[in-house]
C-alpha cells in the first residue's frame, strides 16, 4: 500500500550511496512503481520513487514528484518519471534529481536534503537525462544534459548549485515557455547541432546522456540519437566550461560511409565538414542571450573497412 493506493507492479531501477548524514552512508533506491487503477486491473502510468535508508537498513524517508506546471495555459501534474540523480557534495550534502512528464516533455530538477524537503532548482522544456556536479573557480555547479524540444536540439545547461531556481531559455509565445516557472536563470545553456548521419536518417532528436566531470580531467558530454542507430558525438570542454573540440564516435563514421555509397549523404566521411571544420554550438549566457561557438574536431577517427 503507498498513498492508500494498491500497487500494481513495482521495479528496481537503480540504487547509490552518499555521505547524507554524516560518516555512515545513506542507501538510495530508484524505483518505478504503477498502480491498479480499476476492477479490470488496469495499471496507471508509471512514476517513479527514490527511497533513502539508513546504514541499518531504517527508511529515513521517501520522496515521489508532484510537480504541477502550465506552460502557454496548459498544465502538466504527471505521473512523473525520474530520470537522473547525483549526490552535490559538502558541509550538507543534497541529492538532485530530475524528473520528467511521463507522456510529455516537461522536466524539474529538485534538490533533496538530509530530511528528504525537496526544492525546485531548474525547470527545462525537454527531458534531462544526466546530471553530474562540477566545481570551476571555488564555484560548485551541477550540469543538467538532456534534449530541448523547442530547439529540437541536445543541450546542457550550468547550474549554479548556490543560485536562484532557474529555467531554461524558451522563445516568448511558445508553447515550451513556462508560465510560473522560476524566474532565476542558469549559469550558462548549451545547445548542440544535429548530427549530419541522425538527421539523414530522419532521428527527431539527439540528446545529451552521459557527462564525465571526474576531478582532474577533462570535461566530457555524450551526445547520442534517440533511437537504434546508436551514434554518438563526444564533446569536451575546458575548465571553464566552455566546448573546445568534438570528436564522432567510430560507427558514426561507419554508418556515414554507408549513406555516402547509397546516396543519403553526398560526401564521404574523408569530406565531411563535421570531421574537417567541426561544428557550431549555440550558448546563452545571461545579460548576452545566445551567441555561436566554433568547436573544432578532435581527431579523424580511423578508417573502417
Amino acid at each position: 500500500m503507498v498513498d492508500g493506493a494498491v500497487v500494481g507492479t513495482v521495479g528496481l531501477i537503480g540504487t547509490a550511496r552518499a555521505n547524507l548524514h554524516g560518516h555512515h552512508p545513506d542507501a538510495l533506491a530508484l524505483v518505478s512503481m504503477s498502480r491498479v487503477a480499476d476492477s479490470l486491473n488496469a495499471e496507471s502510468p508509471l512514476r517513479s520513487e527514490v527511497y533513502c535508508l539508513s546504514s541499518n537498513g531504517r527508511l529515513r524517508w521517501m520522496f515521489y514528484p508532484r510537480n504541477r506546471l502550465t506552460f502557454a495555459g496548459r498544465e502538466f501534474a504527471g505521473p512523473w518519471r525520474i530520470w537522473a540523480w547525483t549526490v552535490l557534495p559538502g558541509s550538507k550534502p543534497h541529492l538532485w534529481v530530475s524528473s520528467s512528464d511521463n507522456v510529455w516533455w516537461p522536466t524539474v530538477i529538485v534538490s533533496l536534503d538530509a530530511a528528504g524537503k525537496a526544492e525546485t532548482v531548474f525547470v527545462n522544456s525537454g527531458h534531462i537525462a544526466a546530471l553530474a556536479p562540477a566545481q570551476f573557480g571555488g564555484a560548485r555547479y551541477v550540469l543538467a544534459g538532456g534534449v530541448n524540444n523547442e530547439y529540437r536540439s541536445a543541450m546542457l545547461a550550468m547550474l549554479d548549485s548556490e543560485g536562484e531556481p532557474s529555467s531554461s531559455p524558451q522563445t516568448a509565445g511558445t508553447p515550451f515557455a513556462c508560465d510560473q516557472c522560476p524566474g532565476g536563470v542558469p549559469h550558462r545553456y548549451f545547445l548542440f547541432p544535429r548530427m549530419e548521419v541522425a538527421a539523414a536518417a530522419s532521428v527527431p532528436y539527439e540528446y545529451a546522456n552521459l557527462i564525465n566531470a571526474t576531478p582532474g580531467a577533462p570535461i566530457e558530454v555524450s551526445v547520442r540519437d534517440m533511437t537504434a542507430l546508436n551514434v554518438r558525438a563526444v564533446y569536451r570542454f575546458s575548465e571553464g566550461l566552455m566546448p573546445e573540440s568534438v570528436a564522432m564516435s567510430d560507427r558514426y563514421w561507419e554508418i556515414h560511409r554507408e549513406m555516402s555509397r547509397n546516396g543519403t549523404l553526398d560526401h564521404p566521411p574523408e569530406d565531411c565538414p563535421e570531421r574537417n571544420d567541426g561544428v557550431i554550438v549555440r550558448m546563452w549566457q545571461p545579460g548576452t542571450g545566445w551567441s555561436n561557438i566554433k568547436v573544432l574536431p578532435t581527431f579523424a577517427p580511423r578508417e573502417t573497412h
